[in-house]
């Protein structure tokens, strides 16, 4: 699985910045990212993550 780091505002979403998530998949350019405080996942800007790790990504 892909891990994705958080670059963006904090205040904006359920993340903390510079925290490492799940790259669960990508949907319409956005990516889909699981986030294990809320157990939920959303759709996000690419813009707001930068990838630290890489394997097989869902399209």
């Amino acid at each position: 699985m892909t891990k994705v780091k958080y670059i963006g505002n904090y205040y904006k979403v359920m993340f903390d910045k510079d925290k490492v998530y799940d790259l669960i998949g990508v949907v319409d350019g956005l990516y889909k990212v699981y986030s294990d405080e809320f157990e939920d996942w959303g759709l996000f800007s690419p813009e707001d993550f930068e990838i630290v790790s890489t394997s097989n990504v869902k399209r």
